[in-house]
């Protein structure tokens, strides 16, 4: 499910010219950690998605996952923040980091099977 909608995204970064090029940080998160964030990020949304069922709940446990997270990996969220804002400025890259995310999720779940 997720596949199809980075696809979506990643076309319409790539086909919009007009997307301003965000410049480096200086505290640029690197590409294995944004990928170790994304997967810890998106497997927490998914248990919490599927245990509970309260928006208001929801939404306060997703902002204390993150924030482990993000503590876990010694990451500030404005760090965070500003190296995604980046790296969806560049095509290849976020498409580099989503492409290992999702991979490796998938063998999480092939395992598990």
């Amino acid at each position: 499910m997720r596949a199809p909608l980075l696809i979506i995204i990643l076309l319409l970064y790539s086909c919009d010219e007009s997307i301003a090029h965000v410049p480096k940080p200086t505290n640029l998160v690197s590409k294995d950690k944004m990928v170790s964030i994304l997967i810890d990020l998106s497997i927490s949304e998914s248990y919490v998605q599927n245990e509970y069922h309260s928006v208001l709940l929801f939404h306060k446990l997703l902002k204390n996952c993150g924030d482990d997270i993000l503590a876990k990996n010694q990451v500030t969220f404005e760090q965070y923040s500003n190296s995604l804002d980046y790296y969806s400025s560049q095509v290849e890259p976020l498409q580099e980091i989503y492409t290992i995310a999702l991979d490796s999720i998938n063998l999480r779940v092939e395992k598990l099977k």
